[in-house]
């Protein structure tokens, strides 16, 4: 992981400093400064390859297959009421504890969690991005799952949505990942429409570091200026919630996963 000294992790930072001592505990969350920024993603990267790593270990030692895939659900379709809420309420409704068809209590995020072990999935990561859509003008809250497991375990009704797209003037093909329809997500109360790319061996740190980044991109600067203060009070937890998980352990991985939480 790099290390920056004390002038260069001030350098670009654009939040308010007064204790004197170069402290980024009070950078302005509310801007998502580009410096700040780049170490909690490096730090959450680092904590998941770990962890991934541990499971390519266990595998190898075991002789099993390991898998690896990033799974991208959204929020209800445009008619939803949900989509006209402020970005404190989607992201209650995307992370709430549902009750489900068939089962007893209720089950963390909207019951995903449970869906996915019941698919074989043995953990993973939830990584919460929103964005700011202009044409809507809405918040667009939406969870970028690292989700791993072992072939044989696996058994999983959604189809893989990434291809390699090769061009007649490259050597090396384009990753594009497209989206399909689920009823599974439409009956967890997300929007059917979802993404899943299982990852090449050689592209799981790849997959890691690109789900651990958007963790923490808002994309303030698409964002109207109008909209600044209600992003610092959704970081700042003082918009009537809590301050924000935008990382949430999936199953085996929330036993001994330790998350890393914004500086």
């Amino acid at each position: 992981m790099s290390r920056w000294n004390s002038a260069d992790l001030r350098h670009g930072c654009i939040g308010v400093d007064v204790s004197g001592m170069n402290s980024l505990s009070l950078c302005s969350r509310g801007t998502m400064c580009p410096r700040c920024e780049e170490r909690r993603a490096t730090k959450r990267a680092w904590n998941l390859c770990k962890r991934l790593q541990n499971e390519i270990d266990v595998a190898e030692d075991a002789g099993l297959d390991l898998q690896v895939g990033v799974l991208t659900v959204t929020l209800p379709g445009r008619h939803h009421p949900i989509r006209n809420g402020t970005l404190r309420e989607q992201y209650a409704y995307m992370t709430e504890r549902k009750t489900m068809p068939g089962r007893i209590g209720e089950h963390s995020m909207r019951g995903l969690n449970t869906q996915l072990k019941d698919w074989g999935f043995l953990g993973g990561c939830h990584n919460l991005e929103f964005t700011w859509n202009d044409k809507q003008d809405w918040w667009n809250v939406h969870d970028h799952a690292i989700v791993v497991g072992y072939a044989d375990d696996i058994s999983c009704p959604l189809i893989h949505t990434g291809k390699d797209v090769w061009h007649d003037d490259e050597l090396l093909p384009t990753k594009q990942v497209k989206g399909n329809t689920s009823r599974w997500m439409a009956d967890l109360g997300f929007g059917q429409r979802y993404s899943l790319d299982w990852a090449e061996q050689h592209e799981w740190e790849q997959s890691i570091r690109y789900a651990s980044k958007v963790a923490y991109m808002t994309k303030p600067v698409k964002a109207p200026r109008e909209k600044r203060g209600e992003l610092r009070r959704f970081f700042n937890g003082t918009d009537g919630g809590n301050y924000p998980r935008l990382s949430r352990p999936i199953g085996d991985w929330g036993r001994s996963f330790v998350p890393c939480n914004p500086i």
